[in-house]
C-alpha cells in the first residue's frame, strides 16, 4: 500500500513492479513519496524494451521526469537472466537519456565487471549475489572487486527474503535455506561498505509485511538498518583518510577499510569468518591517540599503530580513532656565523601542510616563553631532512651571544603535531 514504505527509516525506493502500473498510478504513489520526503526509482515497461519502442519508453519519462520525488529509472531486472539482449538494453537506456538528462538509469545483476555485456545501459549499477545459506557473507568480495574495477559507482542489495513459507525461492528446484542470521545481515553490509557500495539496500520490504511469520526476521534486519542510518554521516564522508590499514599485514580473517570525519578516523573492520577471533590490526599514516568501539562504546586496546580486539562470528566492529600527525625527530641546532641558528630535523609525515617553529629565549636551565617565529614547507617526503634558518636581521632576529631554546612541530589542515625539542643554542655574533 502507499503507506507501507513510510513505516521505515529508508529514504529511498525502487519498485520494480511498476512494469505494469499505468502512468496515474505511478504518480500517485510519487505524490505519496514526497509528501513523506522521499523518493523512489521507476521501472521502464520491459515489453517496450523487448520489441524497441523507444516512443513509449520516452511517453513514460516525459511523464514523470519532472516529478520532485522521481530517484531515477529501473531499466530491467537482472538481464543475464531473460532474453533481452545488449542492443535492447542500449537502446532504450540511450532513448531515456535523449528526453532526460538529469536522472540516473540503473539496474541489479548479480555481478558486473569490465566487460559486462549490459555494462554501457547504466550509469551505476546494482549487486544483488545473495550468497546465504550457501556461502559465507565474505563470498560477495570478489563481486565487489569486479565492480569496482568497471569505473563505475554502484549500489549493493542486502540479502533478499523468500516470497513464500516454503524454504525456497517460488519457482525454484527446492533447496534447504534461511534467512541470514542478523549478524550475517551486518557483516554483509559493512563488507558492502569497505568494497566501495555507494548505498545499500535492503530488498524484500512487501515480502517482510504480507507474509506470515516473518517479522521477527524483519525487525532484525531493521534492527541493522537503523544501525547503519545512524553512522551515515561516517559512510558518506569525502575526507581523505590519514591513516591506512597495513594490508599485508592484515588477518586473513579480517576485512577493513578507513573513512575520515570531522578530523577522527574511522576503521570498520569485519570478522569474515563463522569462529570468534581475537587480532591485532596494524596501520600506517598518522598515529593513534585513543581508540573506542563506537557501537559498543567501548574502550579498545590500542598502540599509536594498532588495535587489538575480539570479533564475534561474523562480527562487525566499527572503531573512532583521535588520530595526530607524526612529530618531527632528530631536530639539531646549530650557531652559524653572521648570526644564524641553523635548525635541521626529520620529517615523520607523508601528508604535512608544514611545520611550525618556535623560539624562546633560555634563562640559565629554564626555556622561557615560545613564540612562533616561522613556518617551513613540506619536505619532499618521509623521511627527508627539512632545515629552517633563524637569520640575524630583521625586527625579531636572535640577538649575539643569547642562547635561545627551539622546539618545531608538523602541520595539517586538520591538526597539528606534538612538539620536539626542545634544542637549545647560542647564537655567534
Amino acid at each position: 500500500s502507499l503507506d507501507e514504505p513510510f513505516l521505515t527509516r529508508f529514504p529511498r525506493f525502487y519498485a520494480a513492479d511498476m512494469t505494469w502500473e499505468t502512468d496515474a498510478q505511478i504518480l500517485q504513489y510519487l505524490d505519496a513519496m514526497q509528501a513523506h520526503g522521499r523518493s523512489a526509482f521507476v521501472n521502464i515497461v520491459q515489453p517496450a524494451i523487448l520489441s524497441g519502442d523507444t516512443a513509449t519508453i520516452q511517453a513514460r519519462v516525459n511523464a514523470l521526469k519532472s516529478h520532485p520525488a522521481l530517484a531515477g529509472w529501473y531499466l530491467f531486472d537482472e538481464p543475464e537472466f531473460y532474453s533481452v539482449t545488449q542492443q535492447q538494453l542500449e537502446t532504450a537506456y540511450q532513448a531515456i537519456k535523449a528526453v532526460d538528462a538529469l536522472h540516473p538509469v540503473t539496474f541489479a545483476a548479480p555481478g558486473f565487471a569490465p566487460g559486462y555485456t549490459f555494462l554501457n545501459a547504466m550509469d551505476y549499477g546494482i549487486l544483488d549475489p545473495y550468497p546465504i545459506p550457501n556461502a559465507p557473507p565474505s563470498d560477495i568480495l570478489t563481486n565487489l572487486a569486479n565492480a569496482r574495477a568497471t569505473g563505475k559507482a554502484f549500489d549493493y542489495t542486502i540479502q533478499a527474503w523468500e516470497a513464500d513459507m516454503n524454504l525456497r525461492w517460488p519457482g525454484d528446484v527446492p533447496n534447504p535455506t534461511r534467512f541470514p542470521s542478523r549478524e550475517e545481515t551486518r557483516s554483509l553490509s559493512y563488507l558492502a561498505l569497505n568494497g566501495g557500495t555507494t548505498n545499500l539496500l535492503f530488498y524484500g520490504f512487501g515480502e517482510a509485511h504480507i507474509v506470515p511469520g516473518v517479522t521477527w526476521e524483519w525487525m532484525k534486519t531493521a534492527d541493522v538498518a537503523n544501525e547503519l542510518i545512524r553512522l551515515g554521516p561516517i559512510y558518506a564522508s569525502t575526507d581523505a583518510p590519514l591513516i591506512a590499514v597495513d594490508l599485508p599485514s592484515l588477518p586473513a580473517e579480517l576485512d577493513a577499510g578507513v573513512r575520515q570525519w570531522q578530523g577522527k578516523a574511522y576503521v570498520t573492520v569485519v570478522n569474515k569468518t563463522a569462529a570468534p577471533v581475537s587480532r591485532t590490526v596494524t596501520f600506517s599514516g598518522w598515529l593513534i591517540q585513543s581508540a573506542k568501539e563506537v557501537v559498543g562504546q567501548r574502550s579498545v586496546t590500542r598502540t599509536s599503530t594498532s588495535l587489538t580486539d575480539t570479533w564475534p562470528a561474523f562480527g562487525v566492529n566499527v572503531y573512532e580513532l583521535t588520530i595526530a600527525i607524526q612529530a618531527p625527530t632528530n631536530l639539531v641546532g646549530t650557531p652559524l656565523a653572521g648570526r644564524v641558528n641553523r635548525l635541521t630535523w626529520t620529517d615523520n609525515a607523508a601528508n604535512e601542510s608544514g611545520f611550525e617553529v618556535q623560539r624562546a629565549l633560555k634563562s640559565g636551565s629554564t626555556c622561557g616563553t615560545y613564540a612562533t617565529i616561522g613556518t617551513a614547507q613540506a619536505a619532499s617526503g618521509t623521511g627527508s631532512t627539512v632545515t629552517y634558518n633563524d637569520v640575524g636581521t630583521g625586527s625579531n632576529a636572535p640577538l649575539a651571544t643569547k642562547t635561545y631554546c627551539y622546539q618545531v612541530r608538523t602541520t595539517h589542515a586538520q591538526g597539528a603535531s606534538s612538539w620536539a625539542g626542545p634544542v637549545s643554542v647560542k647564537t655567534k655574533n
